[in-house]
């Protein structure tokens, strides 16, 4: 009967109409209803079951870090103030043997100290502002640069220990000879850094205020006697803010923002031969007021990256040509570094709603693989600095503009070495200078796991493992 009942339903619906055309059939009028319940058997009955997550504590979602302790050495007390400064300290930097300390002050002094004392050893008065300095990589070829305003001078750097080496060779020293020209500074070495315990020793160097022909890049300029070490000093036409040298000594890079000619706000100053060039093409890259805001070498290749206030740029010094772009994605960049390893580029960046930090893989994608808040909310990261002995020490330091300088263990995710383009950044410890002025310089010792700070009040910190 239910059946019969059925089918008598069904024949009653499907009843067939006879239309004169085609344009007079009606619109079905069940249309809306099917749709509408269609569309509740979607919604409303899942096809899977989902079992949802039973979280009792949040903090079990965030990955496992293993412990500061861990992970040492890495540098945490503080042990010993390199005292003098009258000023803020715009930039430190160490040897490469780990001896001396040179740092680069708003009062006009360029000061050497020895590192273990904490002794003066020996200061210069360059009468201007030193905003940059920074030793020579090369133990062979030992030098020291300072940038004062217009004015790039190179002083001598422990070459008595040059001079009285027991090694037969004498490739250091002609590769000494070749790049400066200098004979003299072998007749009184004492006079640069001396080797016992002599007392301080100041000097007071005039640069050499010279007009540059607009065509010319920069004029090189050698001192007529061996007075206090100065071995060569380099003009540009505009303020020199920072640079960085070469893993091998010969080529210097300068940053001068401020030049009217973009073209020529990234120099590089080749010692050997003398000459200056600007193989980078700014013209399009500093347009709408953007600045450059520093550069530095690879370790391992021909890459050179120009960071910019917009985006980092990866060129290749060999073909004159740009690999990269990459972009920090709508914020203010303000300091970067290179992994000496694996290549990688941090970068410190921040924006009005945020300050940040990016790495960005030196082989992969131009958009950051990595981006963390900073360490501290509402400060701006001044100094970026990787440990050069990164095998052994993977060490990471972020000054900011909060006094505090952080210090990071970058380890690879495989073998806990930092063989692998992606990195895992681990935070270790906060340094923090009595002042609580802004960090505005930091540096890792060459050979040990030791940090360098430098604070807007002239503080110079050394802090050391435990």
């Amino acid at each position: 009967a239910a059946k019969k009942e059925t089918k008598d339903s069904l024949e009653s619906v499907l009843l067939p109409v006879q239309f004169s055309c085609l344009r007079h059939v009606p619109w079905y009028k069940e249309t809306l209803a099917e749709r509408y319940q269609r569309c509740l058997d979607l919604f409303a009955f899942p096809r899977i079951k989902r079992q949802k997550l039973q979280i009792a504590d949040p903090d079990d979602l965030l990955p496992r870090l293993p412990p500061p302790r861990d992970l040492r050495p890495y540098p945490e007390i503080l042990t010993m103030e390199y005292t003098g400064h009258q000023s803020a300290v715009r930039s430190l930097s160490v040897s490469p043997d780990g001896r001396w300390l040179a740092t680069g002050c708003d009062d006009h002094i360029l000061r050497v100290f020895e590192i273990h004392t904490g002794r003066l050893i020996k200061q210069y008065d360059l009468r201007g502002t030193v905003n940059w300095v920074q030793f020579g990589p090369v133990l062979s070829c030992p030098y020291l640069v300072a940038a004062v305003e217009n004015e790039i001078v190179f002083f001598a750097a422990s070459v008595a220990s040059l001079y009285r080496s027991h090694d037969k060779s004498d490739a250091p020293k002609t590769k000494f000879d070749k790049m400066f020209s200098f004979e003299e500074v072998r007749n009184e070495p004492l006079k640069i850094f001396p080797e016992g315990e002599a007392d301080t020793q100041s000097a007071s160097i005039n640069t050499f205020k010279q007009t540059i022909p607009e065509d010319d890049l920069a004029k090189f300029t050698f001192p007529k006697e061996s007075t206090n070490g100065l071995l060569l000093s380099v003009r540009i036409h505009a303020a020199v803010h920072t640079g960085s040298i070469h893993r091998s000594g010969d080529y210097v890079a300068v940053v001068a923002p401020d030049d009217a000619v973009r073209q020529r706000r990234v120099v590089l100053l080749n010692i050997e031969t003398k000459k200056a060039i600007c193989p980078f093409k700014l013209r399009s890259l500093c347009k709408d007021g953007t600045k450059v805001v520093g550069c530095t070498f690879f370790e391992h290749n021909t890459n050179f990256l120009v960071l910019t206030s917009a985006a980092a740029y990866i060129f290749d010094l060999k073909e004159q040509s740009l690999l990269k772009k990459l972009r920090p994605g709508g914020t203010s960049l303000t300091a970067a570094d290179v992994h000496p390893l694996s290549g990688n580029v941090i970068c410190s960046a921040h924006s009005d709603a945020q300050r940040s930090v990016m790495l960005f893989e030196g082989d992969g994608e131009e958009k950051p693989v990595q981006k963390f808040p900073a360490p501290f909310a509402g400060s701006t990261i001044l100094s970026v600095s990787f440990h050069r002995k990164a095998s052994k020490y993977p060490l990471l330091a972020l000054g900011d503009t909060s006094g505090h300088t952080s210090i990071f263990n970058v380890r690879s995710l495989m073998d806990d070495e930092i063989l692998d383009t992606k990195a895992s950044i681990i935070p270790l410890r906060n340094l923090r200078c009595e002042s609580q002025a802004a960090t505005t310089a930091a540096a890792f010792h060459p050979l040990l796991p030791w940090a360098f700070t430098a604070s807007a009040k002239g503080e110079v910190l050394a802090w050391v493992e435990l």
